[in-house]
């Protein structure tokens, strides 16, 4: 039932995203575009949009210092030496508070409790959301953009990608972090992100492999190269107890079956599905470096990076990554493809990465608010794709300059089309449940402490006891 749940909203978002970002055609023959004049009504209505957004006051807050809490991520080093831009337009100076992940979420909830915040804008992995609303942390946006003193008129919020938008800011709907009757809008896509495959395009060719298209290829491919290549292995991944370990198991298995919880927020990771995805992720050791079984997201990266792999699934900054000759060897001869299907054909990305959102305890909440259009508008969205930075909007995606800069994108955006945004669920449990115990467990079953079908049913009862006293079990 979860699982056909999840394939009709793959489904749907996949529709809003071709509807959003492509026209009708007419089919088997050439087209003629005719130039219609218009009416005096409609050059009217245009002049009177062009006026509005010439009197857009930009400087209404000139003088503000508003100050950003930040992640040590490639969407905030990009854009930072475009921010002097936005103190021109606006006077409003920036300053960044930058810290590690495991730094962010800690202080930013320290700030939530505060009476008045040291911050005016906050960078939050996407499964914190619930989270941070929960504490009462981030401002509601919705009244904002209902208000045309402050909102850009070109602005378009209805361009984002459905996916992140609803990921990235959605609250109070369905199980709290999902869109509904009822949600609210308290953040905006800004390094959401989702998978994709990475791939030795060079040894595909060489050995004449097509590029796999489900688990079982995957396999198939790996052997080969590594028998002809002793020195090359197969497939690096993310296996190191804790969060590591866990968002494999997302990556690979959603589209196998598996499940953290079931509809009634059971424990359902011992299901057929999360149990081939185990036996997939450790079979696929056979044919990786020394180590593997223990691999960080540093490692799983460089192992690719650094050439010893020969495909890798993952979050598309891969792409960025892969360009940089500080950090790839591989620029040259890699290919981008999306992520691999099930047998039945059913294909569940991610739906991961940050999203920003504005302190309900901000001292400068509309400039900051000016601050969030700017950081998430389709300039700067375009600016920093051109920079292999993954966009969060539809326009982007199909922008001819961005295409023709990265087309890989192409690859990027077909991937987002069957992103869930129930991909991990985002409730405030899932930091412990991952660190503690699902994680742990994977981590177990890849270096051979443990079955499959033993670690996960070990782990059930603790799991189901966080989730009874969460109030989510009665």
């Amino acid at each position: 039932m979860r699982k056909m749940h999840q394939r009709n909203l793959a489904m749907g978002l996949c529709a809003m995203l071709l509807l959003g970002s492509t026209g009708c055609s007419n089919q088997g023959g050439n087209t003629e575009t005719k130039q219609v004049p218009q009416t005096e009504k409609e050059q009217a209505a245009e002049n009177t949009v062009a006026g509005e957004e010439s009197r857009f006051d930009w400087k209404q807050f000139d003088g503000t210092t508003i100050v950003a809490s930040v992640p040590n991520n490639v969407h905030w080093n990009s854009v930072k030496e475009y921010i002097p831009e936005f103190t021109e337009l606006t006077g409003i100076n920036v300053e960044l508070d930058v810290l590690a992940n495991n730094n962010l979420h800690d202080k930013q909830l320290l700030e939530f409790s505060k009476p008045e915040s040291d911050f005016d804008i906050v960078a939050y992995i996407v499964s914190w959301k619930s989270e941070y609303n929960r504490a009462g942390g981030l401002e509601v946006l919705d009244p904002y953009f209902e208000d045309p003193s402050i909102t850009y008129p070109e602005y378009d919020i209805e361009d984002f990608a459905p996916a992140f938008f609803e990921l990235a800011g959605k609250v109070d709907g369905v199980k709290d972090y999902l869109d509904g009757p009822d949600a609210k809008l308290v953040g905006l896509p800004f390094g959401t992100e989702t998978s994709i495959m990475a791939y030795r395009k060079d040894l595909f060719e060489k050995y004449d492999i097509k590029v796999p298209e489900t688990y079982g290829e995957v396999m198939e491919a790996a052997r080969i190269i590594h028998e002809k290549e002793p020195n090359m292995y197969g497939l690096s991944m993310r296996t190191s107890s804790g969060a590591d370990s866990c968002h494999s198991w997302f990556t690979l298995g959603k589209s196998l079956g598996a499940e953290m919880f079931d509809d009634n927020w059971e424990p359902a990771f011992d299901n057929e599905g999360s149990l081939a995805t185990l036996d997939f992720m450790k079979e696929m050791l056979v044919y990786s470096p020394p180590g593997a079984e223990s691999f960080d997201l540093g490692a799983s990266d460089n192992a690719f990076l650094q050439g010893l792999t020969s495909m890798i699934i993952d979050r598309d900054k891969l792409i960025g990554m892969c360009q940089d000759p500080e950090k790839s060897k591989v620029a040259d001869t890699v290919g981008f493809a999306l992520q691999p299907k099930a047998d039945d054909g059913y294909l569940e990305t991610e739906a991961g990465g940050f999203a920003v959102g504005i302190p309900a305890n901000s001292q400068n909440k509309k400039a900051a608010f000016l601050f969030l259009q700017w950081l998430t508008s389709k300039d700067t969205d375009k600016k920093l794709a051109l920079k292999a930075v993954t966009p969060s909007r539809l326009s982007t995606f199909s922008d001819p300059d961005v295409l023709e800069a990265q087309p890989a994108f192409v690859v990027v955006k077909e991937a987002v089309s069957h992103a869930n945004p129930d991909w991990r669920p985002g409730i405030p449990e899932i930091t412990r449940i991952q660190s503690q115990l699902l994680g742990v467990a994977i981590n177990q079953v890849m270096t051979g402490a443990k079955d499959a079908k033993a670690a996960m049913e070990e782990i059930k009862e603790p799991v189901r006891k966080i989730m009874v006293e969460g109030g989510y079990i009665k």
